[in-house]
């Protein structure tokens, strides 16, 4: 009888995460920028390794996970994010940049970016599909000052607007990256969804 490897080897995760915490050893995917008890009691009933945000961490996009490359509505642009609630908060932020801030033209916002390709702490969560990077190349992380004042103002109407389910890491000299802030069973996700899908751009 074939053994189901995927289950034995969750439960081993699982169980090597339980005796880490004892330990007081931190396991190298639970690098985290901010502290969220709900996120690590959420990563503790998860199976498998979650990003920095509390989701699950995918493979790869549309390989039968919850991260999906579709076409973000009026830009023609394609990028690879989790599906749901979560695509529709940051493919507001997508949209609003596209018409508020600069045209975005193909490849210049990346979504999905492996686990094992990525920095612990807030990247991670372009593993699980909930974090996009905006013109990367036009503000590379370790700079700053890269929007002028009336750019600024839309990212933070953008932030304001979310009520705390959107991060944007410009703080942390990283002006590109933006993630969703809160844990996928938190009732703000959706909430804030539901009033986005009414927006008018």
């Amino acid at each position: 009888m074939k053994m189901d490897n995927t289950l034995h080897r969750r439960t081993v995760l699982r169980a090597g995460v339980g005796l880490a915490l004892a330990a007081g050893v931190t396991p190298a995917f639970a690098g985290i920028a901010h502290a969220d008890p709900a996120r690590d009691r959420l990563a503790q009933v998860r199976p498998g390794p979650v990003s920095a945000n509390g989701w699950p961490i995918e493979r790869a996009p549309d390989a039968g996970g919850s991260v999906w490359t579709r076409e973000i509505e009026g830009t023609g642009l394609l990028v690879a994010t989790a599906i749901g609630d979560a695509r529709t908060v940051l493919t507001h932020v997508i949209r609003r940049y596209h018409y508020e801030i600069a045209t975005l033209k193909p490849g210049e916002v990346i979504g999905f970016r492996p686990y094992d390709r990525l920095p612990r702490g807030y990247q991670t969560n372009h593993a699980s599909g909930t974090a996009i990077d905006i013109r990367p190349n036009a503000f590379p992380e370790g700079t700053r000052g890269g929007f002028l004042q009336s750019e600024l103002t839309v990212i933070h109407s953008i932030l304001d607007d979310s009520h705390g389910v959107l991060s944007w890491a410009g703080d942390r000299s990283d002006e590109a990256h933006f993630h969703i802030a809160v844990g996928p069973d938190d009732p703000r996700l959706p909430a804030l969804a539901a009033e986005l899908r009414h927006y008018r751009y």
